[in-house]
C-alpha cells in the first residue's frame, strides 16, 4: 500500500482492496472482481514505475507541486480524465527509452478515491512519490549511499 498514492493515509484491510479492485475500469462494485479488473491490477506494478518516472520528470521542470499544478491546470480545481490525458499525460515523453503506460491507466493510478478526477490533493501526493524523503532515499537520480560500516568487533 505504501507505493499507492492515497497508502499513506491509512492501511486498510483486505475489503478495502477488494474494493478498490472491484471499482477499476469505470464499472460500479458489482461484488466481483472480472477479468477485466483484474487485469487492470496485475499491471499495477507497471503503472508505479511509469508513475515514478513521471514525476521524476516532473520535480526536475518545476520547483514545488504547486508551479507543476498550475503548469498543467489552468482554471480548474481538479482534472477529469480528458484534460489528464491532453495536458498532463501526453505531453510526458519518457527518457532512457522507457515507456510509458496508456493515460487511462496512469489516471486511474493518479485519481486515488476513484471519484472520477485527480484533485489538487491527489496531484499533491502523486509530485511526493519520488522525492527522496517519501522513497528512503531512493530515486533514479539519487547518488548511491556508502555502504554501511561494518561493525566493531567485541
Amino acid at each position: 500500500w505504501s507505493q499507492w498514492v492515497a497508502g499513506a493515509n491509512a492501511a486498510p484491510g483486505w475489503q478495502a482492496a477488494f474494493k478498490f479492485l472491484d471499482e477499476f475500469n469505470g464499472s460500479p462494485p458489482n461484488g466481483y472482481v472480472d477479468a477485466d479488473e483484474f487485469h487492470t491490477a496485475f499491471g499495477l506494478g507497471g503503472v508505479f514505475l511509469s508513475m515514478f518516472t513521471w514525476c521524476e520528470d516532473v520535480r526536475k521542470k518545476h520547483a514545488d507541486e504547486t508551479s507543476a499544478w498550475n503548469t498543467f491546470v489552468v482554471t480548474n480545481t481538479s482534472v477529469g480524465l480528458s484534460e489528464w490525458q491532453s495536458r498532463i499525460w501526453d505531453q510526458y515523453q519518457p527518457a532512457d527509452g522507457f515507456s510509458k503506460v496508456s493515460g487511462d491507466e496512469s489516471f486511474v493510478y493518479a485519481d486515488a478515491n476513484s471519484d472520477g478526477v485527480v484533485s489538487r490533493s491527489e496531484f499533491d501526493s502523486l509530485f511526493a512519490t519520488c522525492d527522496a524523503s517519501h522513497t528512503g532515499g531512493a530515486t533514479s537520480t539519487a547518488s548511491a549511499a556508502p555502504p554501511p560500516s561494518a561493525p566493531a568487533a567485541p
